[in-house]
């Protein structure tokens, strides 16, 4: 998109878009006018919604309720939250962040078994992983997060250096494993210590908030190994949910406990990854590494294929799910707020999200560019 188009698209955008996205935009150009816009962004329906949600779980004492597809699950509502533009700075929020805050305070801290088990590894992955990202996602970047993202980050890395991809080991030499589950069975070496070696999708979101704070770093090359390795064609053979992992003595020996990313590319209708698609585009649009890989090209070209001129895309509406008790990580909660029975809503939200994504093109230009 050349600067004349993106410029109209910009004044289109905010012109006809409703208060998440107009806010977003001016907060994105550092516009000192998102600030008039923070009441009636409190105010929307979609953001009272969410934060309704948010008051209720705690109200119901549902510390537990991190990772899952319902809209009362954490990862569901600060990812919305986040993505509707609520960020560190606006009180409301703040005041609801002090409790999660100080509990991964507290967790990172918390002493672990010894032995290896389910709840010792998602102490790790629930406990820790997903909170950080949640926060992370909305602009709280206190020691804990940092902490929990460099650590992931090494680990990840060191991962990474090995180029392996064949992760999974006989599981008919474990006891308790399902026959039909003993081909996917994760090396328990790659989580011995109850933390996961292998990239997530979790992983990609706390990296993709917490990455401008990494440039210039040597954090910034260990990411870039990571990236590599997602987009490693090898990567592609591995399930989106990795497979079973194995940890003996409890209810379960064998249990699925994450995903990886998506990989970006238009899938069949209905499935998963199609409604993962546009996310995991704009996901991986924060990573200077995706930008030397062609399926990442690829997948830029596809949503190029959907513009209609001066700046403006409609996306088909399987990009842009909006669906009650479904995974945000996964693109079910595309939704920006627009009144989806407005005739436009679809080229308003389509033409957001590509902005977002063009926004974070110019930046990886820059940051690559000789100084």
């Amino acid at each position: 998109m050349n600067n004349h188009k993106k410029k109209k698209s910009n004044a289109w955008l905010l012109e006809h878009a409703g208060i998440p996205i107009r806010y977003n935009l001016l907060r994105l150009y550092n516009d000192p006018s998102a600030e008039s816009l923070a009441a009636a962004l409190l105010a929307h329906p979609e953001v009272q919604y969410w934060l309704d949600q948010l008051d209720l779980r705690q109200q119901q004492g549902r510390a537990s309720d991190i990772h899952g597809s319902h809209d009362y699950r954490l990862e569901n509502i600060l990812g919305k939250l986040s993505q509707l533009g609520l960020r560190q700075g606006i009180l409301p929020l703040d005041e609801r962040m002090a409790v999660y805050r100080q509990r991964l305070e507290d967790q990172v801290a918390a002493p672990r078994e010894e032995k290896l088990s389910f709840g010792k590894m998602y102490s790790y992955y629930d406990g820790e992983l997903i909170p950080a990202m949640c926060l992370a996602l909305a602009g709280y970047f206190d020691p804990p997060v940092l902490q929990v993202a460099e650590n992931r980050l090494d680990r990840l890395a060191a991962f990474a250096a090995q180029d392996r991809f064949d992760i999974y080991v006989d599981g008919s030499r474990y006891p308790g494993v399902k026959k039909e589950w003993q081909r996917w069975l994760i090396d328990p070496v790659l989580y011995a210590d109850g933390q996961i070696s292998l990239p997530t999708i979790h992983d990609c979101f706390l990296f993709s908030a917490v990455q401008p704070l990494w440039r210039g770093t040597p954090h910034e090359a260990q990411l870039s190994s990571v990236v590599d390795w997602l987009f490693n064609p090898r990567c592609q053979s591995i399930p989106l949910r990795y497979g079973y992992f194995y940890a003996p003595g409890g209810s379960y020996t064998a249990k699925a406990v994450c995903w990886k990313l998506p990989f970006p590319s238009p899938a069949e209708a209905g499935s998963r990854l199609e409604s993962a698609f546009l996310l995991a585009v704009y996901l991986l649009s924060h990573f200077n590494a995706s930008y030397r890989h062609p399926p990442f090209s690829t997948a830029l070209q596809v949503l190029e294929s959907f513009a209609l001129g001066e700046g403006q895309y409609r996306f088909p509406k399987e990009y842009l799910q909006e669906k009650k008790d479904s995974y945000w990580v996964f693109g079910c909660h595309m939704g920006m707020g627009e009144l989806r029975s407005k005739a436009e809503s679809l080229i308003i939200e389509s033409t957001y999200w590509m902005e977002r994504i063009r926004f974070n093109l110019g930046s990886a230009v820059s940051a690559n560019t000789p100084k």
